[in-house]
């Protein structure tokens, strides 16, 4: 008999992009070229002022962590620090082991678009996808302990889970709900990060004109964390204006900041495709289903949407908001060299070299570059200790600086080693909730200290001298001293690496 066909029902476009099982040698020697890279640079990278953050909150009690951030401490939901805790009980140094979830987080990016590049039945289609996102700006994420590396690697995974889910298959679709519920419990932003699966469901929705409803409930039940994490967020909205509004450059500094680093091996890769020896290819060329490109064209205007709704509600936004924009370009990466492999197996081989090679370079010079700041930072060690002023006390006013110097100070000088906070963006964090390192500094002392935090009055008291490291043309340091009629006067060095020493002349108060 015959089959019939119905005109009026034709067969439904492909959901979205299948990826192949290619989990062979070249994702594993791109595992271990990752690790190697990230593993060096968490280890010689100086920890900064939000990692500190991190940390300090994370080894808290879950309800004081919760008390610390409802009083606008950090501006993250719980996540995080629930995570660090285990890594931070590892016996390993605090900041290579606050790093560590970064590090897994985006190893599953990797993976991630790894699998989707290979969905065109070419592994290399992977790798160049993959080495994509590691020679843009997003890959200084990978071994920073804040949250950014979680909300990729949930974008990774939800780029696993979404083809599943859409095949119907249960762990896809607890997946893909558990990535969602992941990025928006990582960074409020995470929602922006999620973004685009909701497009690509949407595109794929109207083009079979029929909902599919598992799909669409793994999504929004991953938003559902948010409920949970409001209180916060409505205490932290009132203080988050460090960055304020965006200018009107921000969307074009983001993709130059975030792609610029790519420029090189891009060029290179086209250029060794010109001369590289094809071989044909013995795989069809797959089809690009419309919601993955509807998907990937979402991740990459991302800046362009956050600079939006940041002008229309006046809500902060900074680059590192938008590093999930990678993830777009690697996808048209996978997409372009998948199809390129169609006619020539070999197409993704130069791209890979160019890539591979030029992200190698950055890492060493990236390794050379965190070296050199750990060379400035025992520089100021030892010119404050071969200051001939024996104990005076030294004191800074950089609310970057002195996290840092009181985390790797030897022990003898970190008990003389104090911070001195702006009076005035102090009281304007606690009273007009405007948010300032200083006053977010003083709200850590307040749940996590003590942290050395001292006032003018309290360093000045009953001393002949004291130390001063940093810029000390801030007024409430230098001026403060000046007008007790002290003199500041420069031992060494410069800017922001400077040592002075304010002295008491006899009678001054």
């Amino acid at each position: 008999m015959m089959s019939e066909t119905l005109p009026h029902e034709p067969a439904p476009p492909p959901a979205i992009r299948v990826p192949a099982p290619a989990w062979g040698g070249l994702w594993w020697a791109l595992t271990g070229l990752y690790f190697a890279v990230t593993l060096a640079a968490a280890g010689v990278k100086t920890g900064w002022y939000d990692e500190w953050f991190t940390i300090a909150i994370a080894r808290l009690p879950i309800g004081n962590a919760w008390t610390a951030l409802g009083d606008a401490t950090d501006m993250n939901p719980p996540l995080l620090y629930v995570v660090e805790k285990p890594f931070l009980s590892l016996g390993l140094p605090d900041v290579f082991a606050a790093r560590l979830p970064s590090i897994l987080g985006f190893y599953l990016l990797l993976a991630g678009v790894y699998r989707f590049g290979s969905g065109s039945g070419h592994a290399g289609a992977g790798l160049v996808a993959a080495l994509t996102v590691l020679v843009s700006a997003s890959f200084a994420y990978a071994f920073e302990a804040r949250p950014y590396a979680l909300v990729l690697g949930a974008c990774g995974g939800a780029l696993i889970c979404w083809p599943a889910a859409a095949d119907g298959r249960r762990w896809g679709m607890a997946g893909l709900c558990g990535c969602v519920a992941v990025a928006v419990s990582s960074h409020y932003y995470g929602l922006f990060a999620v973004l685009p699966f909701f497009v690509g469901e949407t595109v794929r929705t109207v083009q079979r004109r029929r909902l599919n409803g598992p799909t669409t409930a793994a999504l929004v039940l991953g938003l559902l964390p948010l409920l949970l994490w409001l209180p916060l967020l409505l205490v932290q909205k009132g203080y988050a204006g460090l960055l304020g509004p965006p200018s009107a450059e921000f969307v074009q500094e983001a993709y130059k900041i975030l792609f610029g680093r790519a420029i090189v091996p891009t060029l290179a890769g086209i250029g060794l495709l010109a001369v590289w020896p094809a071989r044909p290819s013995g795989v069809r060329e797959s089809s690009t289903p419309l919601p993955a490109v509807a998907c990937a064209a979402t991740f990459l205007a991302l800046p362009i949407v956050l600079f939006v709704c940041a002008k229309l509600t006046g809500a902060s936004v900074g680059l590192r908001y938008v590093a999930p924009t990678a993830v777009g370009a690697a996808m048209l990466a996978g997409l372009t060299v998948g199809r390129l492999c169609a006619a020539d197996a070999a197409a993704w081989k130069p791209l890979a070299v160019a890539f591979a090679a030029w992200f190698l370079a950055l890492s060493a010079w990236d390794v050379l570059k965190y070296r050199a700041e750990w060379a400035t930072l025992q520089t100021g060690f030892a010119w404050v200790q071969a200051a001939e002023y024996g104990d005076a006390p030294v004191v800074t006013a950089e609310p970057l600086t002195y996290p840092t110097w009181r985390a790797y100070a030897p022990t003898a000088l970190r008990d003389r080693l104090w911070y001195v906070p702006n009076p005035d963006a102090a009281e304007r964090y606690r009273v007009e909730k405007k948010y300032s390192l200083d006053g977010a500094y003083l709200q850590l002392d307040r749940h996590c200290g003590p942290l050395g935090i001292r006032t003018l009055d309290e360093v000045a008291a009953g001393r002949p001298r004291v130390l001063i490291y940093g810029m000390p043309a801030r007024g409430w340091v230098a001026g403060g001293f000046l007008g007790r009629g002290w003199t500041v006067t420069k031992v060494r060095g410069d800017g922001m690496e400077a040592l002075y020493v304010a002295e008491r002349p006899r009678g001054a108060p």
